[in-house]
């Protein structure tokens, strides 16, 4: 079946992009700071203000503690 012919080659793909692109391995609420903090798999730690994030802005510090992140490490989720 020609459809099945592609599966392999975009299972590769897809992992070439899962081994090259960042993803998040764990994220939480710096409440001193005011901050929602994410450390990446490259390494690399980025930080933001709720008010910059859709879905988060209106949110409570003791809410925001509660992020979490997809377990695709995608996106960052509220949970409240």
């Amino acid at each position: 079946m020609a459809l099945r012919d592609g599966f392999e080659p975009a299972n590769r793909r897809a992992k070439n992009l899962q081994a090259t692109i960042p993803k998040a391995v764990s994220v939480h609420y710096d409440r001193k700071r005011g901050q929602i903090v994410i450390d990446l798999s490259s390494k690399l730690t980025v930080s933001f203000s709720p008010h910059d994030a859709p879905g988060l802005a209106d949110a409570e510090p003791s809410q925001l503690e509660a992020v979490a992140i997809t377990p695709s490490g995608r996106r960052v989720l509220p949970t409240y």
